[in-house]
């Protein structure tokens, strides 16, 4: 598991909350979802920005 996500779900006291796997694994699930997207629209902005730069020319 992400060692930032067990460090995000520390309490300010350093008591830490009891999350089952099950809802640790959901966190990275939707942690992985949130990247991937992320990532795509990274790319896309990439793409428009070339299509930009051509259409300057």
């Amino acid at each position: 598991m992400n060692k930032k996500i067990h460090e995000l779900l520390k309490i300010k006291n350093n008591e830490t909350t009891i999350f089952t796997n099950k809802v640790l694994k959901m966190i990275d699930d939707y942690i992985n979802e949130l990247e991937a997207y992320k990532y795509n629209l990274d790319r896309d902005y990439l793409r428009l920005e070339e299509q930009i730069k051509e259409l300057n020319k």
